[in-house]
């Protein structure tokens, strides 16, 4: 019998020789990430994406750590419920706010 850890390497290695194929990622010319020498292409992550049906969010981030703050997931839980018309103009609404913020970001930086 194969102590656990081989058993384990060799699942890893099977896995990764799976996604090599489903992926079409090189991984012959790039070291391994799990050996944190490298990063993964943006190619290879959404090839992966694709290649097991989820976002690339899915892939690189933790579950909670994409999102609106606590204080607001009630709020867009609502907006989420309204018609196309009003969704337009709340993401509208949004979008100014957002500009208007990086503008002052901006003119802060320069002048300080």
């Amino acid at each position: 019998m194969r102590p656990s850890h081989l058993q384990v390497d060799s699942q890893r290695g099977f896995i990764r020789i799976v996604l090599h194929i489903f992926a079409r990622a090189d991984s012959v010319c790039r070291p391994r990430p799990e050996s944190g020498q490298s990063q993964p292409t943006l190619d290879a992550i959404r090839n992966l994406a694709k290649a097991l049906s989820v976002s690339a969010d899915m892939l690189l981030f933790e579950k909670d750590e994409r999102g609106p703050d606590e204080d607001l997931k009630l709020q867009f839980e609502a907006v989420s419920r309204l018609d196309p018309e009003e969704k337009k103009i709340i993401r509208s609404m949004i979008e100014s706010i957002l500009l208007r913020h990086e503008a002052r970001r901006w003119s802060a930086e320069k002048s300080g």
